[in-house]
C-alpha cells in the first residue's frame, strides 16, 4: 500500500491469510516431518522492497527543509515522485510460519536541503519483525553539510565525507501492529503499513550529536526535522518479499560397498551464501535434530575445505553423502531412512526455514568386510635412546588392497601414524624410552576392511653413556681459596638434556652435590681441603634416558701466604712484665694457626724470646721485665701445612724508662 503525503497514516484494512502452519517451533531443536518439505515453512526471501517515505515534513518537498534527493540514491533504492515514497530492494532474509521474519534491504536513499546544505543518507535498511510485525528497524547512517554550489542553492556530493557515520542506527521501533497488517502466501509476504507512532530516541540522540566530542558543532543541521512533533513522525512502513521453500528434491544410492553408501542429492529452494546447511542421513520421522552430529555422512554445504555443494544464487544445491563406515554400522535394517537438510551452526532452532527431507531406499545386503592381515619388519633391537628404528608395514586382503592409515604402538600408547600406499606403509620409530618395549602394528580400517593388529615385538631401548665434564676448578690454588666446579653431562642428539644429580667426592666423603638444569650443575668445594694434590671423583646419577657415570678431577692445594701484625702493647718495666697482642692473616682469609716466635733485643742486653701459640689468626704475648733503653720487637711465624712460614720480620720497639 502506497503512503499518501500529508494524510496521517492509519492501518484502515488488514488482512489475515490462513496458512494451515502448524505451532511454533520446539526450542529444543528442529521440527522435521518426513516427505518432501516442511509445509510450514514460509521459507527463504529472495527478493523485495520496503517503501518508506520517512516523514510528512521530510516527503513534502517544502522549501527551507530537507527532501528526497533521487539523483543522489544508490541502486537498487528508487524514489516514487507521486507517491513521494522511497524504496530500498534486492531483499534477503527469512519468513517464519508464524509471520515473524528478518529482513534485509539494500540501496542508499539522500535527503537533501539546497538552502542549507544540510544532507542525511539512510543505506541498506534492516527489520526484525515478529509474529504482529513489531520490531527495530535499523539504518546504516550517516549526515553532512555540503560545501559545493553557492550558499542558499547548495548542491549534493555524493563524493564528500560525512560529519558523522556510517553508523548503524535503529532508526524506528515497529509497535501497536498485528497480523492483520501481514499477508503470507507459499512464495510471498508483505506487511502494509506498519507503525512506528516515534522516531527511536537513539535515532534523535544520533543526528543531534550526542555521543560525538561537540555536539553543538557536529549534531545534523537539519536534526530540528527529526522529531516526535505533529508531521515529524515517522510514517508507517510496507514491506513485499518473495519467498521459496526449500524442498530436498532427489535422494539416491549412487554407490555401495560393504561398508560405504554414496548417496546424490539435489535441493531447491535453499538460500545462497550465508551459514548454509547440513545435509545427512538420519532415520524416517525424526523431529528433533539438537545437533548435526545426528545426520549420518553429514556434510556443510558452506564449508570451504569440502565437497562442492554450496547452494547456487538459484537457490538449488547437489551434492554426494558418502557414508564411512561408522555411519553404516548406526544403520538399522529394521528401519527406513530419509536424506534431510537443517540450516547449519545450530541455527536449525531459531529458523527451520532449511529444513525439509525425502526418503532414501538404502540395500541393507552385503554390508559385510573383508578381513585384514598386518605384518611387519623385524624390528633391530636393541636400539639406544634417542636412535630410530626402520620397520616396513603391509596390510594385505583377499581380492582388494586395503586403505587408511596404521598405528604404530608401544603398549595401548601411540607412536606414529602412517597413510597406506598401494597396502604398505613406512615407520621411522622414534622418542623410545629406555627399557623393553612391545610394539604392535594396528591397522584402523577402512570403507571395505575390518581393522586389525599384527603380533608384537620386543624392543630394547639402551641409554645414553658418556661421562660428564668437569670445569671451573684451577689446577693449583693456595689453601682457603674458594673453588666451584661446573659439571656438565653431555646432551645427546634427539634427547632430552639429563636430569638427576651429581655429587662431589672426596676418599669415599661427599663434600658438595648439585642437580642438573640444561644438563649442567655447579658444586662448591671446601675451602678447607688441605695443601697438597686432592683428587675429587664427580659421580652422575643418571636418569631414564643416561646411565650412571662418573669423572675424576685432580688439583693442587698450596700452602697460603701468612702476614702478620703486632697489636697493642702494654709496656713492661725493669720490674714489671708487659702485654702485647698478635694478629695473623692469610691471603686466602682462612683462619691461621700455629706458633709466633717473639725476640726483643737491646744492644748490650741478654736477648729475650717468646714463643706464642696463635689461634684463629690471634695471640698474645707476656712481655719479661726488662732493663731501661731501647727496645726491637721482631717476629717469625713457623707455619703450618696449610700457611706458609714468614722470615723474622721487625714489628717496632718501644723503650722501657723505669
Amino acid at each position: 500500500m502506497k503512503i499518501a503525503v500529508g494524510i496521517p497514516p492509519r492501518r484502515s484494512v488488514r488482512r489475515l491469510v490462513t496458512t494451515g502452519v502448524a505451532g511454533a517451533l520446539a526450542v529444543a531443536g528442529l521440527v522435521a516431518t518426513g516427505g518432501s518439505a516442511q509445509a510450514a515453512q514460509t521459507g527463504t526471501v529472495t527478493a523485495g522492497t520496503t517503501t518508506w517515505g520517512l516523514s510528512t515534513l521530510l516527503a513534502s518537498g517544502q522549501t527551507g527543509f530537507p527532501k528526497p534527493a533521487p539523483a543522489g540514491y544508490v541502486s537498487p533504492a528508487a524514489y516514487d515522485a507521486e507517491t513521494k515514497a522511497s524504496t530500498w530492494g534486492a531483499g534477503s532474509g527469512t519468513v517464519a510460519a508464524d509471520g515473524s521474519a528478518t529482513l534485509a534491504f539494500t540501496g542508499t536513499t539522500v535527503t537533501f536541503a539546497p538552502t542549507g546544505g544540510g544532507w542525511l543518507r539512510l543505506k541498506d535498511v534492516r527489520a526484525t519483525l515478529d509474529a504482529s510485525g513489531n520490531g527495530p528497524v535499523t539504518a546504516e547512517v550517516s549526515y553532512g553539510t555540503s560545501t559545493t554550489g553557492t550558499p542558499g542553492n547548495r548542491t549534493y556530493d555524493p563524493a564528500q565525507a560525512p560529519s558523522r557515520g556510517p553508523d548503524r542506527v535503529t532508526v524506528a521501533t515497529l509497535a501497536g501492529n498485528s497480523a492483520t497488517d501481514r499477508t503470507l502466501t507459499p512464495t510471498s509476504a508483505s506487511w502494509t503499513g506498519l507503525d512506528s507512532g516515534a522516531w527511536a530516541p537513539a535515532f534523535i540522540d544520533y543526528v543531534n550529536g550526542v555521543g560525538t566530542a561537540d555536539p553543538s558543532t557536529l549534531k545534523w543541521s537539519y536534526a530540528s526535522t527529526i522529531t516526535n512533533a505533529t508531521n515529524r513522525t515517522p510514517l508507517p512502513f510496507d514491506f513485499a518479499v518473495s519467498t521459496v521453500e526449500a524442498k530436498v528434491a532427489s535422494a539416491a544410492v549412487t554407490a555401495q560397498t560393504p561398508t560405504s553408501l554414496d548417496v546424490s542429492v539435489t535441493g531447491t529452494g535453499y538460500r545462497a551464501g550465508g551459514v548454509g546447511v547440513y545435509v545427512g542421513v538420519a532415520e524416517t520421522g525424526t523431529t528433533v535434530f539438537s545437533t548435526p552430529s545426528a545426520l549420518l555422512g553429514a556434510i556443510w554445504s558452506a564449508d570451504p575445505t569440502g565437497p562442492s555443494s554450496a547452494v547456487k544464487e538459484d537457490g538449488s544445491f547437489s551434492t554426494t553423502l558418502k557414508l564411512a563406515a561408522a555411519d553404516i554400522a548406526k544403520l538399522d535394517p529394521a528401519k527406513s531412512y530419509s536424506v534431510f537438510t537443517i540450516k547449519a551452526h545450530g541455527q536449525n532452532v531459531a529458523d527451520a526455514s532449511q529444513t525439509a527431507s525425502a526418503p532414501l531406499a538404502i540395500d541393507f545386503a552385503g554390508f559385510d568386510k573383508y578381513t585384514s592381515t598386518v605384518t611387519a619388519s623385524t624390528i633391530s633391537s636393541p636400539i639406544q635412546v634417542g636412535g630410530t628404528a626402520s620397520v616396513e608395514v603391509t596390510v594385505s586382503a583377499d581380492g582388494s588392497t586395503p586403505g587408511g592409515t596404521v598405528t604404530a604402538l608401544d603398549g595401548e600408547t601411540p607412536l606414529a601414524e602412517e597413510t597406506l600406499t598401494n597396502g604398505k606403509a613406512s615407520f621411522a620409530l622414534s622418542g623410545l624410552g629406555s627399557g623393553t618395549h612391545s610394539i604392535t602394528f594396528e591397522y584402523t580400517g577402512d570403507a571395505d576392511h575390518v581393522a586389525s593388529v599384527s603380533s608384537a615385538q620386543s624392543v630394547t631401548v639402551d641409554k645414553v653413556t658418556g661421562a660428564p665434564a668437569v670445569s671451573g676448578i684451577p689446577a693449583s690454588s693456595s689453601f682457603g681459596a674458594g673453588r666451584t666446579a661446573t659439571v656438565t653431562v653431555p646432551t645427546a642428539a634427539g634427547v632430552a638434556a639429563p636430569s638427576g644429580t651429581v655429587t662431589a667426592s672426596i676418599s669415599g666423603t661427599v663434600v658438595g652435590s648439585g642437580t642438573l638444569n640444561g644438563g649442567s650443575t655447579s658444586i662448591p668445594l671446601p675451602i678447607t681441603l688441605k695443601a697438597g694434590t686432592t683428587s675429587v671423583v664427580f659421580a652422575y646419577s643418571g636418569d631414564d634416558s643416561y646411565v650412571a657415570s662418573s669423572t675424576t678431577q685432580t688439583f693442587t692445594v698450596s700452602a697460603a701466604k701468612v702476614s702478620v701484625k703486632r697489636g697493642t702493647t702494654k709496656k713492661p718495666t725493669t720490674t714489671k712484665t708487659g702485654t702485647s697482642s698478635l694478629a695473623l692473616k692469610s691471603a686466602t682469609g682462612a683462619p691461621v694457626d700455629g706458633k709466633v716466635t717473639v725476640t726483643f733485643k737491646q744492644k748490650g742486653h741478654k736477648t729475650k724470646i717468646k714463643t706464642v701459640t696463635i689461634k684463629a689468626g690471634k695471640g698474645s704475648i707476656t712481655i719479661p721485665t726488662l732493663a731501661k733503653g731501647r727496645w726491637t720487637v721482631s717476629v717469625k711465624y713457623a707455619g703450618t701445612t696449610n700457611f706458609l712460614k714468614t722470615s723474622t720480620l721487625k714489628r717496632g720497639s718501644f723503650t722501657v724508662v723505669k
